[in-house]
């Protein structure tokens, strides 16, 4: 037999929700793999697996201990890359509700002139939830993202505020909101619309995609009132990377999910509206 105490310790510092809780609510993914290998090391212990802690009884060899806790680190490595690859998804998901919190339960709109003409992007009504709000004081809402005085401006947030993949070119945004001509998710196509709010979301925020990574060719100026032209009849194009079988989306409570490219052009729309009141399953990413 060995001490169980490393493995133990593994399980507690990448699982346990006051060490990391992203990790932690994502623990309907990791929890069945977690099981998995575990019931596959300790076969003929008696082994009790919660999101709080590990319990078993049994011997085990000094190996079968170390190969576990070689796994979990695995796992766990595996589920820590995910969080820096969608640290700025989740900084855009946290943004959403700040911003509504703001500005009466509404979300961020595309700003527009007088006669219709698209200026800024929403993601510039951000500026103000992701610690810019002295830069966005000083732009001119009348003059579009690329004028002199607006550009000046904007060069002084990260280039990479809306960014994931590394290959996205500084400047650009990859996190961008669907559009297409019927209405989908937050993003008003109508410039004299009113912002969507919370209320609008009848079939629930966390069943609603807020925005989507795209593949660094669909990424835009992070600036300019653009977004994603979603086609139905090609799913999947332009969403995600090259050589990955899924995208990622952020949901309306925050949840940031792996989404399979082989979904139904039907399930995708359901996930991008906001109030078609179909529901819909989402195919595990394998």
């Amino acid at each position: 037999g060995t001490d169980s105490a490393p493995l133990a310790e593994a399980f507690r510092s990448h699982f346990v929700a006051e060490s990391n809780p992203d990790a932690a609510r994502r623990g309907g993914v990791i929890q069945p793999l977690l099981n998995n290998t575990l019931e596959q090391m300790f076969a003929d212990a008696d082994l009790k697996v919660s999101a709080k802690e590990l319990q078993f009884s049994g011997q085990i060899s000094a190996d079968a201990s170390q190969r576990t806790v070689a796994r979990l680190k695995e796992l766990f490595g595996e589920e820590m890359a995910f969080a820096k690859r969608t640290s700025p998804l989740k900084q855009v998901a946290n943004g959403f509700l700040l911003y509504a919190d703001r500005n009466n339960e509404t979300f961020p709109q595309n700003v527009y002139s007088a006669d219709g003409k698209p200026l800024l992007s929403w993601r510039v009504q951000l500026l103000p939830v992701a610690d810019y709000e002295a830069i966005y004081k000083q732009l001119k809402l009348d003059e579009p993202w690329d004028s002199a005085h607006n550009a000046a401006l904007l060069k002084q947030v990260n280039p990479r505020l809306f960014a994931c993949n590394p290959k996205t070119p500084d400047g650009h945004a990859d996190i961008l909101a669907i559009v297409e001509p019927e209405t989908v998710g937050f993003l008003s196509q109508q410039w004299d619309g009113r912002p969507a709010s919370i209320g609008a979301f009848t079939d629930g925020m966390a069943y609603t995609a807020m925005a989507v990574e795209v593949s660094p060719e669909r990424s835009l100026p992070w600036a300019k009132p653009d977004d994603f032209a979603w086609n139905p009849a090609e799913p999947a194009a332009g969403l995600g990377r090259d050589g990955e079988n899924f995208f990622i989306a952020v949901f309306g409570d925050t949840r940031v999910m792996r989404i399979s490219k082989d979904e139904s052009a039907e399930t995708l729309r359901s996930m991008f509206h906001r109030h078609d009141g179909k529901p819909y399953d989402l195919k595990p990413v394998q």
